[in-house]
């Protein structure tokens, strides 16, 4: 049993409040209904102040009920559009890029549920063809430039791996050398420096037990690279699930590639899902599923909460207008809050939402090309540092030994 606050309207239309005791939300709001109360807004009791970060939001009302029902029926539309979409495909240039967009259109074809849907970022993008009523044609521009789009983005996956594979190659020869190096060069001057009772520096000593746990504990060094591999992927897929970055430095690190893309989709899916005539509430919620980030999506769901709470407020005012959404984290950009009381009587804009998806976009997809550009030249320099430690480390002890015979 969980306890749930809720703000219903009687027969009269006065605005209740008060708490009780139910299996669900949808159990509670049936309970409500047979008291003949119409439920406004309703949540769990433990998330009311301050939401949990391992939950979704649990604010449920018949609006909202009705938006997924919407949303589903507008999703099921793709199966409309797949076949079309399937006879396109054959117009892209073949090779790998064509392949995996066929992959990727097949999975689509796939059963998926509303958060299945919004957690792809390529079915996201399918919202504005599924939103149209009409059936689709072979010369749809918008059918063309979804598959233009992720065609694009498949021809970048494959840039990034070409760009990988230089600095990749030079970590092999790195590792090579190293190899080499142990077994058949560094024995000779281990052998010398014993012989005439050299104290090694740091360095040295650190050269040589490298090459030994590469050499003579091979498979000892493999399991514990392994072992250190797993546990770093584990750890950084736990930090990043959490969004422990942005809650510990803030805006310090809004910029990012990482925000960047995920305010792109927050707000690009934001227009398509008010476009569809969504209210603000249930599109924030669907829209912060959909950025794939938690810090992000905790912020709309607690934007769609002010936003539920202002209409419950206009509700006791007996007013139709709808309550200007905030944002109480403080997470969301200045400009998405513009974005959402920029249009005709403080409504939402899609418009301006759409060139800010665009704009995000844009950015993230430039600084990523900047880094991936200076892949090659850092691996070249990190060999070089590497390689350069090794010659100094070797020649230390001989300087040594010269200058105490000198």
């Amino acid at each position: 049993m969980w306890d749930f606050a809720y703000q219903a309207k009687n027969n009269q239309g006065e605005l209740l409040s008060g708490s009780l005791s139910a299996e669900d939300v949808s159990a509670a709001v049936q309970a409500l209904a047979g008291q003949g109360l119409e439920v406004v807004s309703i949540r769990r009791m433990d998330v009311v102040n301050e939401p949990s970060d391992t939950e979704q939001s649990a604010v449920e009302t018949p609006a909202h009920d009705s938006a997924r029902a919407l949303l589903s029926e507008v999703i099921e539309r793709r199966h409309v559009w797949l076949p079309v979409i399937e006879s396109q495909l054959q117009e892209l240039p073949p090779g790998p890029a064509q392949r995996a967009v066929e992959r990727r259109v097949q999975r689509l074809s796939q059963t998926m549920t509303i958060e299945q849907f919004l957690q792809n970022a390529d079915a996201v993008n399918l919202l504005p063809l599924l939103s149209s009523h009409e059936r689709p044609a072979p010369t749809s521009h918008g059918m063309q430039a979804w598959l233009h789009r992720i065609y694009q983005h498949q021809q970048r996956r494959l840039r990034l791996g070409s760009r990988w594979s230089y600095p990749l190659l030079l970590a092999a020869i790195a590792l090579a050398l190293v190899g080499g190096w142990g077994a058949f060069i560094l024995p000779i001057f281990r052998e010398m420096f014993d012989e005439f009772g050299l104290r090694l520096p740091a360095p040295t000593r650190l050269v040589f037990w490298v090459s030994d746990q590469v050499t003579i504990y091979a498979l000892r060094t493999l399991l514990v690279v392994a072992i250190g591999c797993a546990m770093v992927i584990t750890f950084v897929r736990w930090w990043r699930s959490r969004a422990l970055t942005n809650r510990i430095f803030g805006r310090l690190v809004a910029g990012t590639t990482e925000n960047l893309r995920a305010m792109s989709r927050l707000t690009g899916t934001l227009a398509e899902l008010l476009g569809l005539q969504l209210p603000l509430a249930s599109a924030l919620n669907f829209a912060g599923q959909a950025s794939g980030h938690r810090y992000f999506a905790d912020a709309a769901t607690r934007a769609a909460e002010s936003a539920n709470e202002n209409t419950a407020v206009n509700a006791i005012e007996n007013t139709a207008e709808a309550g200007v959404p905030v944002d109480p984290t403080g997470r969301l950009p200045q400009s998405v809050v513009y974005a959402l009381t920029a249009g005709q009587a403080g409504q939402p804009s899609v418009a301006v939402l759409r060139e800010l998806a665009m704009i995000y976009g844009q950015i993230a997809q430039s600084r990523q090309d900047r880094s991936l550009g200076s892949l090659p030249v850092l691996g070249v320099v990190l060999v070089g540092l590497f390689v350069g430690f090794i010659v100094i480390a070797l020649f230390m002890p001989l300087v040594s030994m010269v200058t105490s015979l000198a």
